[in-house]
């Protein structure tokens, strides 16, 4: 009997196979992996041999898809003397220790930079890579004196530097790597993307030499809802899972050469299983009281005025006039440091509130950001 014209068609990826041994028994066959392992996870149907062999590895995916919505662990965790991971932060950390590669998508505010330093304490990788914006970079260097559990030796790498082979961790933004070609010669312990969605053009520069890296795990960050917009989501994926390499994306689903198609919920729970944890604050911020953080904006040296120089050494009193003309001047030299932090918080998706207290500092910044910004203050 061809079961085919009786209507019935093959699961996406099989075709029929016919059995002259026991009449009337018809199999599904196929020679691609994920095919046969996603018809099991959709169905729980396939031959005892197929049944064992994806038993153990939907069950490990099975834990890693619920801690990638868990908010607490009980896990035994190494943080530095007098600090602790919050109880969602162990959780993810957690997740990370028993996935390959992660991508962490926690809303902003939610310590995924905290959570990476515990990822490096728990994971002890021999050498360690952290991109990031180049505005990120500080805060790196912040969360690392923080959160280390050990000593390391950090190398910030700048257009001039020379790499030191002997440090623990290197720090790097983006638009350099392009500058520094011996980062691919080097096979790191972990690399940590911080706003890994910057790398979502695979075809941009900074994609290209961003995958020749080379690492033994990868991590990546990003608060950005990349499920709302999955062709941002695939140049990730593959990063993560070779898995993803032969996938073509389309509005609603996923798609690849053999036919198999992946609708986004699929996707979620694919990603989710093997490779994402993501929490929404709301999640956490019911648990625990927000935080708020102020974020120093360092006026460079060579900008700064001279009277600012004075006022912050103290070495000369000055009057009430010279004092308000020196605010207003710290004010102006600290519009590039601000647009450049607002520019990194609203890439993650989000509105940001700017308070300022000259006009002349609301009329530059707002010039600066163009039509993504409107203004208000005394004159409007």
């Amino acid at each position: 009997i061809d079961l085919r014209k009786e209507g019935i068609r093959s699961p996406q990826g099989f075709s029929f196979e016919f059995s002259d041994e026991e009449v009337g028994s018809n199999y599904f066959w196929t020679t691609d992996l994920f095919a046969a392992y996603l018809f099991y996870k959709r169905h729980r149907k396939a031959s005892p041999e197929v049944e064992e062999f994806f038993a153990k590895t939907l069950a490990k995916q099975k834990e890693l898809y619920d801690l990638s919505y868990s908010i607490k662990s009980d896990v035994e965790l190494i943080s530095p003397e007098g600090f602790e991971y919050r109880p969602y932060q162990k959780a993810s950390i957690e997740y990370c220790l028993k996935a390959d590669n992660i991508l962490i998508g926690h809303d902003m505010r939610l310590g995924k930079t905290c959570i990476s330093v515990g990822v490096i304490n728990n994971e002890k990788p021999d050498k360690t890579l952290i991109i990031c914006p180049k505005t990120a970079k500080l805060v790196w260097i912040k969360e690392l004196s923080v959160w280390l559990a050990e000593d390391k030796t950090i190398q910030v790498l700048n257009s001039k530097s020379e790499i030191d082979p002997t440090a623990d961790i290197y720090i790097i933004n983006y638009d350099l790597l392009h500058k520094m070609p011996d980062l691919t010669r080097m096979v790191f312990g972990l690399i940590i993307a911080d706003e890994v969605h910057l790398i979502k053009n695979e075809n941009a520069r900074r994609s290209k030499f961003f995958t020749e890296l080379q690492g033994k795990k990868k991590l990546g960050l990003s608060g950005t809802p990349l499920l709302n917009k999955p062709k941002d989501l695939l140049t990730v994926l593959k990063w993560l899972d070779p898995f993803w390499t032969d996938w073509r994306i389309y509005k609603e689903e996923f798609a690849n050469d053999h036919g198999i198609v992946l609708s986004l919920p699929e996707v979620q729970d694919v990603i989710r299983s093997t490779v994402m944890t993501r929490l929404e604050q709301a999640q956490v911020f019911d648990m625990e009281p927000i935080e708020r953080r102020i974020v120093p904006l360092e006026v460079p040296p060579e900008l700064a005025p001279q009277i600012e120089i004075e006022l912050r050494d103290h070495k000369k009193s000055l009057n009430l006039t010279d004092y308000v003309r020196a605010r207003k001047l710290i004010g102006l030299n600290r519009v590039q440091p601000a647009i450049n932090h607002i520019l990194a918080y609203t890439s993650e998706g989000e509105k940001i509130v700017v308070f300022c207290h000259h006009k002349a500092v609301v009329e530059r910044i707002t010039s600066s950001l163009g039509k993504s910004a409107v203004s208000i203050y005394g004159d409007t």
